[in-house]
């Protein structure tokens, strides 16, 4: 079963990460909001409910002395909140508390000394496959570059064989360089080249039409931004009305 517990500071504390998020909603958005309260939600599977409220007795979940932990919703507080938004992670991404709450939460039984004791595993990770193109190079340096030939701005002495490879690896540096910005430019239109691909540059809008779809673009992300805090204020003014 699916266990739900919330985690929010004690009436009275200043909200330091609500307050955060107060300014920042304000120098973003320009939204002004009275106060924000940030409660943490932690979901636990696997566990019974005895266990469970045993975690939550002992502070397993959150500092007894600055928060409270319920498996039912806190109390809101006063004054009533106007709107709940509740932020969580994206498929795939790592959530480090919740991995380090899981790790904590696993209880060491009793046992006779000498005996064996609780395994400690390693902590599951969830990995996700990401594809990206290589790009290998390499060169040969051989003797006859080397041996008798005379550094470069000098008249007697000769070039060391870190010179060389320095030299090499600078070059191959430079054609990596090169091999991405190439790359970023295909990027914007949608593709991805290498070496192999130089031909489709030609089909490649110019600077002006590169700036014309970005631009596009921006002008739909904020089309869609402006018509959502219409909303949200067509919303106040139905409330005050």
């Amino acid at each position: 079963m699916l266990y739900r517990v919330e985690t929010g500071l004690h009436a009275g504390l200043d909200d330091t990460q609500g307050r955060k998020t107060a300014q920042h909603l304000l120098k973003a958005l320009n939204l002004s909001t009275g106060s924000v309260r940030q409660i943490k939600v932690f979901t636990a599977e696997g566990l019974s409910e005895a266990q469970v409220r045993r975690l939550l007795d002992e502070g397993i979940w959150h500092d007894p002395i600055l928060q409270a932990a319920s498996l039912e919703p806190l109390p809101a507080g006063q004054p009533e909140p106007d709107w709940y938004v509740e932020v969580g992670f994206r498929p795939g991404v790592t959530d480090n508390e919740g991995r380090t709450a899981r790790d904590t939460l696993a209880l060491v039984p009793a046992g006779e000394r000498g005996t064996s004791g609780l395994i400690v595993g390693a902590s599951k990770r969830t990995l996700i496959p990401f594809n990206t193109v290589h790009l290998p190079e390499r060169f040969t340096i051989k003797a006859d570059e080397i041996q008798g030939i005379r550094a470069f701005g000098t008249r007697t002495e000769l070039q060391s064989v870190q010179d060389v490879v320095n030299k090499r690896l600078a070059k191959a540096r430079r054609q990596l360089d090169a091999t991405h910005e190439f790359q970023r430019m295909g990027a914007l239109n949608g593709q991805v080249l290498d070496a192999a691909g130089v031909k489709s540059l030609s089909t490649m809008p110019n600077r002006e039409g590169l700036l014309s779809m970005l631009a596009g673009s921006l002008n739909g992300i904020v089309g869609g931004l402006a018509v959502a805090l219409q909303g949200i204020v067509d919303k106040q003014d139905e409330t005050a009305a």
